[in-house]
Formats: structure tokens, sequence, C-alpha cells
């Protein structure tokens, strides 16, 4: 969304790579491929947009230090809104912290990683 666009930008230009202010080509786009069948999760690195180059690492660091940034904030209102009670615990579970997912047929995906 535009929230996370905005974020994705000011990040890489405090970085000083305002060019990757921008989620990489190579991110996948459709949530019905497999991780080769996007240039970010390939087998294969390709480029400075694989996850294993500067764009793609900067993005999926970002994209992850954003999750649990956000995963936080959640876990922080929950304990502010209940009382302290002893034996009572709170978690968070972070989408998208599996590199893919199988479909109902057996078919595997990049789990929800675009913006």
């Amino acid at each position: 969304d535009a929230g996370m666009q905005k974020m994705l930008k000011e990040a890489a230009t405090a970085a000083g790579s305002p060019s990757f202010g921008n989620v990489p080509e190579a991110a996948p786009d459709k949530t019905n491929l497999g991780p080769d069948d996007c240039g970010l999760f390939a087998a294969k690195p390709t480029g400075a947009e694989h996850r294993t180059g500067a764009h793609g690492a900067f993005f999926l660091q970002w994209y992850h230090r954003s999750l649990m940034a956000h995963g936080e904030a959640v876990l922080r209102s929950a304990c502010a809104a209940f009382p302290k009670t002893d034996g009572l615990a709170f978690s968070v579970k972070v989408s998208g912290i599996h590199c893919t997912a199988c479909t109902p047929l057996g078919r595997r995906r990049p789990a929800r990683a675009t913006c």
C-alpha cells in the first residue's frame, strides 16, 4: 500500500541507497507462482534484485524489520489493554516468515512477501 511504499523509500534513503526505495521488480506479483517462478526467490541468483543481491537483500531485510516492528507494537498494545495477570503470556505469529507455502494441489509458491 502507499504507506508501506513511503516507509520503504524513507528507509532506502536513510540507508544511503535511494534507488532501493521501490519493491524489486523480481518480487512476486502473483500468489500462485513457485519460488523459482520469480527472480527474488529463484534458486540460481541473477542480479541485484535476487534475494542475495544488494536490492533484493535490502528489501527482504526491510520487510522483515517492518513485520517485527508491527508485531512488537501489537504485543505492546495487547499488554497495555489487559491487566497484568500471573501466568498469562502473549505471543505473536509473524506472517511471511516462511519462504514458501503449498497450494491445495501440492504446488509450492512464495509465501506472501509482496507489498
